[in-house]
C-alpha cells in the first residue's frame, strides 16, 4: 500500500488493518465503484488530482477468522469517498494523499 499512498493516508489504513487482526477479523466480498475525477489541477501538467464515488460495501463483509461466521449483522451500504491524488515528482509516480470515506447512506 505504500507505494501509492502518503504516510498519513498509509498510517489510516495500516492502523484499521492492525485493528482487524487484532480482533480476528477479515473482511470478505467486495465493493462496487464508480469513481470520477472531479477536479484536474493544473490544466498545464497536472499535479493533483480530485476523485469522488459512492462506494457500495453491501457486500464486504467483517468475518470472524477462528470461525469463519459472520462478525455481525450490520449491513453496509453506500458511503460517500473523496480522495486528493498528487504527483511526487522525486518518485515519479501519483499517490493518494487525503482520503474521506462518510458514513453509510452519505450518498
Amino acid at each position: 500500500m505504500g507505494r501509492y499512498m502518503t504516510a498519513d493516508v498509509l498510517s489510516s489504513w495500516s492502523t484499521t488493518l492492525a485493528q482487524n487482526k487484532r480482533q480476528g477479523l477479515v473482511l470478505r466480498g467486495s465493493t462496487k465503484d464508480s469513481p470520477r475525477v472531479v477536479s484536474v489541477s493544473p490544466s498545464g501538467q497536472p499535479t493533483r488530482v480530485e476523485i469522488a464515488d459512492c462506494v457500495d460495501d453491501g457486500d464486504w463483509l467483517q468475518y470472524v477468522v477462528a470461525t469463519g461466521k459472520l462478525a455481525n449483522d450490520t449491513p453496509g451500504g453506500r458511503h460517500r469517498s473523496e480522495a486528493i491524488v498528487t504527483y511526487d515528482a522525486d518518485w515519479q509516480r501519483w499517490l493518494v494523499s487525503q482520503q474521506m470515506i462518510g458514513e453509510v447512506g452519505s450518498c
